[in-house]
């Protein structure tokens, strides 16, 4: 260029820079969507399954654990139960421990064993009015504030409805309720497992409070069963082809048409889930 002369402007050389930048801006863009995408993936998806096999494990060994607690040196207290009603509520509350039913004591009675290392758990009967069913029941109650893990074996009875409250800390509860008239199960469980085998010869109702832990149900492929889950069904869970999801949890495809119904309402915090459909 010589003095006098206008400089030349590359109006080219601008274009492609301004193409240049405008690209950059835009692959900046379509990274910041991606690294979003694959956060939202990890959080929603990957990290909740990490963090259900870990506590799963970690469940799975403390309760191994507890399992091989040698109960042969504890103390034992019997229980017995005549119903004399209509029906009968089994409370029973324990810090930590093993909790087991079955349906296989004598007609109008429940029995059993409480093996315990520290102070004898309290057991009151009295009987009043359910405030469920406004009918008179048998309660048998049974409290115990040891620290040191505890062992119920109980066996209720197949002819009386029956109803179930289980309070505890830390433990295994273990509910084979298959020949029974089961109506209603309540249990709290800070951690640990709970497993339920359920009965094809009534409806019931059912809530399950678990903060970390496992829950295994096992029902009756003829019961209708609803199934809630009060924080949120559980990321990638799938029940099969025999449930319908809705909004808060899974339906099954006989619900409406089903003699007897389980209504079953889950607040879990972590931990796994199974259920499991059986003759």
């Amino acid at each position: 260029m010589t003095m006098g002369q206008k400089p030349r402007i590359c109006y080219t050389c601008n274009m492609s820079i301004k193409s240049k930048s405008g690209n950059i801006k835009i692959v900046i863009i379509v990274a910041i969507i991606l690294l979003a995408l694959v956060a939202f993936m990890v959080n929603k998806f990957i990290l909740p399954r990490l963090v259900n096999t870990a506590v799963n494990k970690s469940v799975d060994a403390a309760t191994e654990q507890l399992q091989s607690t040698d109960f042969s040196t504890a103390k034992t207290q019997q229980i017995s139960e005549n119903i004399t009603t209509d029906g009968a509520i089994v409370v029973l509350s324990t810090n930590s421990g093993i909790v087991s039913f079955n349906s296989s004591a004598p007609s109008n009675t429940i029995i059993g064993t409480a093996q315990y290392f520290g102070n004898k758990p309290t057991i009151a009967t009295e009987v009043k009015t359910d405030d469920a069913t406004r009918q008179q029941a048998n309660f048998l109650r049974i409290n115990s504030q040891n620290d040191q893990p505890e062992k119920y074996d109980l066996h209720v009875p197949t002819n009386k409805p029956l109803g179930f409250i289980i309070n505890i800390g830390a433990g295994i509860v273990n509910l084979n309720l298959s020949d029974s008239l089961t109506e209603n199960i309540l249990t709290n469980i800070g951690a640990g497992k709970i497993v339920i085998t359920f009965s094809d010869k009534t409806s019931v109702e059912t809530e399950l409070n678990a903060g970390t832990g496992t829950i295994e149900l096992s029902i009756p492929k003829n019961i209708g069963k609803n199934i809630v889950f009060s924080q949120g069904v559980p990321t990638n869970l799938e029940l099969g082809a025999d449930f319908i999801k809705t909004s808060s949890g899974f339906q099954s495809a006989n619900y409406s048409t089903a003699e007897f119904k389980a209504d079953i309402t889950i607040a879990q915090g972590v931990g796994g889930f199974t259920i499991n459909t059986i003759e």
